[in-house]
């Protein structure tokens, strides 16, 4: 049985060094990851300006293959993850996921124009998105955790089924024989 770190510091060296076991194709799939998965905000922030050149119709159609591929491929580097039995980098996965969106969606309440400034109101960003960041984190973190979860069982069984249907000579010699 593997011994488990007795600290989060343990287990965050043992991701760490978990990462740099990875192969090379694995390390492909990461950035193709994290790239889909901020890659359908722009999306939004088209369908949210009123004199952009792309029709809604077209918006909604690539923001919603933008979400589908997102979703997949999370559950793909999950079932990677799984089948390669590394727990501790799949574990560092979720909150990086969730502070790579977090970070997309400040990047969101920079850019985005203040909603009105007639009346008294702020010329500065939403004074919310502070409480909004903090609202949408912990709900991001268990949709990326739950996603990264299933994709992990998923590989885990994949590996598990694949190990137990190896036939017994390949196994090694069998004493007593």
């Amino acid at each position: 049985m593997v011994e488990l770190p007795d600290s989060p510091v343990e287990l965050l060296g043992v991701a760490f060094r978990n990462l740099r076991e990875l192969p090379w194709w694995m390390w492909c799939c990461a950035v193709i990851w994290a790239g889909l998965l901020v890659s359908w905000l722009p999306t939004i922030q088209d369908l949210d300006t009123t004199d952009t050149a792309i029709p809604p119709s077209t918006a909604r159609t690539v923001l919603i293959w933008l979400v589908a591929a997102a979703l997949g491929w999370t559950v793909l580097w999950g079932a990677l993850l799984g089948h390669r039995r590394a727990w501790p980098v799949l574990l560092l996965s979720a909150p990086v996921s969730t502070a790579l969106l977090m970070a997309c969606y400040v990047a969101a309440m920079l850019i985005s124009p203040p909603a009105d400034t007639q009346g008294g109101a702020s010329p500065d960003n939403d004074n919310a998105a502070g409480v909004g960041l903090v609202v949408f984190a912990i709900p991001t973190l268990l949709g990326m955790g739950l996603l990264l979860a299933l994709g992990a069982g998923l590989g885990w069984c994949t590996g598990h089924l694949r190990a137990s249907r190896r036939p017994a000579a390949l196994d090694g010699p069998v004493s007593g024989a």
